[in-house]
């Protein structure tokens, strides 16, 4: 996650997520650039492994733009977590067709051996339009274990309706 020089200044809104218990399976961030998504995400992350739990971060960027980066980022996220190679294999860029590594992907996240925060900074430069079948996967079909904390400059590509309702899912 980013290392900031200072403390910065959580909007209110940051402060439900923070005093929250328990994480709900999917919490997501939108707002134009430059308006604390990332300081948002940074101090959620901060407090959940002050209290213990296991996160991974994951941030794209303009190069980030093909689910093959996505995967390779999260693969990387968790080899760093577990150096001894035991939760993921040593990460691999794929290409062509990613649909048949969505299994290789649930698989891995299958195999944390426990609750696990997956956060993806940035989701809104990946265009590929397999990104939205990958994250329906990821939040209403993945291992119970995983949460997931998206942000993004516009309209992130899931249900979030369906999450909000069928998962109590917090935007």
């Amino acid at each position: 996650r980013p290392q900031l020089a200072c403390e910065a200044v959580a909007p209110p809104a940051a402060g439900v997520l923070l005093r929250t218990a328990v994480l709900s399976r999917l919490v997501t961030v939108t707002a134009p650039p430059g308006y604390g998504k990332t300081v948002i995400l940074s101090r959620l992350h901060h407090t959940l492994t002050q209290r213990g739990q296991r996160c991974l971060w994951i941030t794209l960027d303009d190069r980030d733009v093909s689910v093959s980066s996505l995967f390779y980022l999260v693969q990387a996220g968790m080899a760093l977590e577990d150096p001894e190679g035991r939760d993921a294999a040593k990460p691999q860029n794929i290409g062509g067709d990613p649909r048949p590594t969505f299994e290789r992907l649930l698989r891995l996240v299958e195999r944390l051996p426990g609750p696990t925060t997956l956060f993806i900074d940035n989701v809104s430069f990946c265009i590929d339009p397999q990104l939205e079948p990958l994250l329906d996967r990821l939040v209403f079909e993945g291992a119970p274990q995983l949460r997931l904390v998206l942000s993004g400059a516009g309209r992130l590509p899931i249900d979030t309706m369906r999450a909000r309702l069928g998962l109590g899912a917090v935007e």
